[in-house]
């Protein structure tokens, strides 16, 4: 430390109430720059619980919050404008809050999504603080609302949709919905989602890749199938009947995969896929 100060890499502020350490970027060796992060200049959970106290009228219904100075630090060194944020910890919100302030300081266009349990337990099975907590004061905040003591926060705008996933019970993986299936195919194969179209079979990709699920095999499908084939240079085709598909459409730029192996491997310990 005396070496530091010598050197002039740690001042001490004026007052000598905080110590500043000057970093080089040449002399980091492509380490991530350190900081020092304190109270004053992030928050503390004792701010952030005020925080939870004003947007719910008094309550903080939350134990232990992160202030939103902290995470609009966070966005601040790490983020662009444009990018998405994920927090698989949603807790109270806080990412949420800190994203749209974010946006309303800088006109940005940055996007979040949080992931969390209800928190339900045997003693507190109607527990649920991604609804009642998260969901409420991302509303709250885009909307606006009206402290304890009576003053008005103006609303942050911004919009955001509420999900809550559908949990399959071990033993019925393979009692889905055919929507289902085709949202969880295009989710591990592809970057965006369509949705489940009333039709004999469900396409998605382009002239390089593309995916395609069956639901029920009709030989009535199969000229439409073979003529939606040529549209793409690779083409893996999903159903629950691959044997007897594969005897229809048997080009070789064209991969059969039976649903039923599929998902399981998918969501078991062996990821390979082997073709049908």
């Amino acid at each position: 430390m005396a070496e530091k100060i010598r050197s002039g890499e740690v001042i001490f502020r004026a007052n000598e109430t905080k110590i500043l350490r000057k970093i080089y970027l040449n002399a980091q060796g492509g380490r991530p720059v350190e900081s020092m992060w304190f109270g004053d200049d992030v928050g503390t959970t004792r701010e952030a619980s005020q925080e939870l106290k004003e947007i719910f009228g008094g309550l903080s219904p939350f134990g232990t919050p992160k202030p939103t100075r902290l995470i609009r630090r966070i966005i601040d060194i790490t983020c662009d404008k444009s990018d998405i944020i994920l927090d698989f910890f949603g807790g109270s919100g806080t990412t949420a809050h800190a994203v749209l302030a974010k946006n309303a300081e800088d006109e940005g266009n940055r996007r979040f999504i949080l992931v969390s349990n209800s928190e339900a337990t045997k003693d507190e099975p109607e527990k649920n603080i991604c609804r009642d907590i998260c969901a409420e004061r991302v509303r709250r905040v885009i909307q606006g609302y009206v402290a304890n003591n009576g003053e008005k926060t103006a609303g942050l705008g911004g919009d955001f949709a509420y999900l809550k996933t559908t949990r399959i019970q071990p033993g019925k993986l393979l009692e889905i919905q055919h929507s289902q299936v085709w949202t969880t195919l295009q989710l591990a194969k592809l970057d965006s989602v369509l949705p489940y179209a009333d039709e004999p079979f469900q396409w998605a990709g382009n002239g390089d890749s593309a995916i395609c699920y069956v639901p029920r095999f009709s030989k009535k499908i199969v000229t439409a199938l073979r003529r939606k084939m040529k549209e793409s240079a690779e083409v893996a085709v999903f159903s629950w009947q691959p044997q007897t598909l594969r005897q229809h459409v048997r080009d070789a730029h064209v991969t059969h995969f039976p649903v039923s192996e599929t998902l399981t491997r998918w969501f078991g310990l062996n990821l390979t896929l082997t073709p049908a």
